[in-house]
């Protein structure tokens, strides 16, 4: 069910629920494009006794903008989220791009938070190389985000949208287009039902709330980050496909070298949905390490 909850400087965060509503609560943080429907298997989500929340950036689905946004501004919007939801500790997963949004959480939250995952990451984008394995229009919007040049950047994604509308239109055509772009590996992914359905609601309702949000996320990832992820202290769970080309692995790796309790699982063969195929697994390491976490003695 679609849910908004106000901040106290008046604006909104969009989000949802799946899974067991008594069980942990786990915070995901989509990609981009992303809105409150980006979310693995329900079934297993419930199975595993989680709490999943996914909830959409400013720009985003019921989110409205927010203007001159960082990366550590969203963990204040989350600790504000988890406030008002009387959530005590939770868990953050980040998905693709939201991957340095939940790395933002666990530098300036750490309290608050029983784990990080981060799963098929968007590492830092100015690191020299970082887009050139990267599929062309993705490699686009980065060097326009590193130019400032934010009316191209809105001009690009506009022609993306309406490639999306097309796809929308006549999602058994195109779906298997798409599909073409992925890992041979992956393809079965948009042949799912339940998969598929989660995707076109996922990118619908990308389409509904328009570019500004994507243009933000964007520039934002697109320059440093506001922080320094070799000043968390917290454990952080890297899971990544060794043939990612959305996310390229060796900035993934480059940042579990400066993360110093960090643990990065390469999955050989996979590319950027591994976390639709792996999400049981997932949900296991996150519930042993948080059990772990919690059992152990306070010093």
């Amino acid at each position: 069910m679609d849910q908004t909850i106000s901040l106290q400087d008046g604006r909104q965060l969009g989000f949802c629920e799946y899974g067991d509503p008594d069980g942990y609560p786990l915070l995901l943080f989509h990609g981009v494009p992303g809105s409150r429907y980006q979310r693995p298997s329900e079934t297993i989500t419930r199975s595993r006794g989680i709490r999943l929340i996914v909830l959409e950036r400013p720009g985003f689905g019921l989110s409205p903008i927010k203007r001159g946004r960082t990366l550590v501004d969203w963990a204040d919007d989350v600790r504000t989220f988890a406030d008002l939801l009387k959530i005590d500790d939770f868990g953050v997963l980040g998905l693709s791009a939201g991957g340095p949004y939940a790395l933002a959480c666990a530098r300036k939250i750490q309290e608050r938070i029983s784990s990080v995952f981060v799963i098929s990451g968007l590492g830092q984008i100015d690191t020299p190389g970082s887009t050139q394995l990267m599929p062309f229009h993705e490699k686009w919007l980065f060097s326009l985000g590193k130019q400032s040049a934010r009316t191209r950047m809105k001009a690009l994604i506009e022609v993306l949208r309406g490639l999306t509308a097309i796809l929308l239109h006549n999602p058994q055509r195109y779906l298997p287009v798409l599909a073409r772009f992925f890992p041979q590996e992956e393809r079965p992914f948009f042949k799912k039902a339940e998969d598929s359905r989660m995707f076109l609601k996922d990118i619908g309702a990308n389409y509904t709330s328009g570019s500004e949000g994507i243009v933000d996320d964007l520039m934002i990832l697109s320059k440093p980050w506001d922080f320094d992820p070799g000043s968390i202290s917290g454990k952080v769970h890297f899971w990544h496909g060794d043939r990612d080309l959305i996310a390229p692995l060796f900035l993934i790796e480059k940042l579990a070298k400066e993360i110093p309790a960090s643990k990065t699982r390469i999955i050989q063969g996979e590319g950027h949905l591994l976390i639709f195929r792996y999400w049981d697994s997932i949900l296991e390491e996150f519930n042993r390490f948080r059990t772990k976490r919690d059992s152990a003695p306070s010093s």
